[in-house]
């Protein structure tokens, strides 16, 4: 990991982005103020969702391939990430997923399938070149068509056209969103303020970026957080350019 100065970051929201975004920092030897409006992180649609970690099925409308391209990269790093931010292995738990083409889809059984193909030969090349696999996908077909006795037998065939078995599954988003806040709460670099709404960024005279904020108990806060050209590139090296501190939710990428 390289090494650097330390600086002093605010995050904006703490959902799941947002903490991973904290935990990075922090762990890379940064002071992090991270803000959410609730009590605590992860209590929004980083906790109320399916947690499909997703290989790229679903984008099959997508000519470009460039959707599936993205899902499948992210789906590769997921447990990786998580597991360096969460000091232990994380897993996902769910069934695999299945898929089924209704008669009425925009897109016809033949293209889909052909879709299909394209995301299982991404992801045989993507994982090769970095190295990684998708948990369970060497227990499972990555994408199947169900033969005509076990699609009838699942779906109605009036309505059902095809059906495919994957090896796409989900996380689950309750555990994440514990494991995730005892991470944080662990991790001294982080100062985790809740119950605050941020109204405002203003870059001041001194090289400071004061985060202006309304807690939701009826007092005001204001941070000083040092300017900083701090961001992330290939290889998680520090380059330089325009001032992205303090960094929300959306403004980090992930080393590849």
């Amino acid at each position: 990991m390289a090494t650097h100065s330390p600086i002093h970051v605010g995050v904006l929201g703490a959902g799941i982005q947002g903490s991973c975004i904290a935990l990075e920092l922090a762990r890379r030897g940064h002071r992090v103020d991270l803000y959410d409006r609730c009590s605590e992180p992860v209590t929004q649609a980083s906790l109320w969702n399916e947690g499909k970690i997703h290989l790229g099925f679903v984008y099959a409308n997508d000519p470009t391939g460039r959707t599936h391209e993205t899902m499948l990269r992210g789906a590769l790093h997921f447990v990786p990430y998580l597991a360096r931010w969460l000091d232990g292995p994380v897993t996902l738990e769910s069934e695999p997923f299945d898929y089924a083409v209704h008669r009425t889809s925009l897109l016809s059984v033949e293209r889909i399938a052909a879709h299909f193909g394209r995301v299982e030969a991404c992801y045989g090349a993507m994982s090769e070149g970095l190295g990684l696999r998708y948990p369970g996908a060497d227990e499972r077909p990555f994408a199947l068509a169900m033969t005509g006795y076990e699609r009838h037998t699942r779906f109605d065939p009036d309505l059902i056209a095809m059906g495919y078995r994957t090896a796409e599954r989900a996380a689950n988003p309750r555990l994440l969103a514990t494991r995730l806040r005892a991470a944080i709460a662990a991790e001294p670099r982080i100062a985790f303020i809740g119950d605050t709404v941020v109204t405002g960024v203003k870059p001041g005279d001194d090289g400071h970026v004061g985060v202006e904020s309304r807690c939701e108990r009826a007092w005001r806060r204001r941070h000083a957080i040092r300017r900083s050209s701090m961001r992330f590139g290939a290889g998680g090296s520090r380059s330089t350019g325009a001032p992205v501190s303090p960094i929300g939710a959306r403004g980090f990428t992930a080393p590849n």
